[in-house]
């Protein structure tokens, strides 16, 4: 895959976690616990820890 197009996967799951924490679905404990927030696959919702991890995902399994 392209650098392009592993970039413009990247940033859609960075907006996802920011959206996704935004509305407090990723994790409703992150700032009694300080936890990492958690990303969910929008395809399968599977979760995952980092953008990074979630736009491989992406790229692998629904590209």
């Amino acid at each position: 895959m392209s650098n392009f197009n592993r970039i413009k996967t990247e940033l859609q799951a960075n907006m996802l976690a920011q959206t996704q924490n935004l509305f407090g679905i990723s994790n409703t404990l992150n700032n009694t616990f300080n936890v990492q927030p958690k990303l969910i696959c929008t395809y399968c919702y599977n979760v995952f820890k980092t953008p990074q991890t979630l736009s491989r995902h992406i790229e692998k399994f629904h590209s």
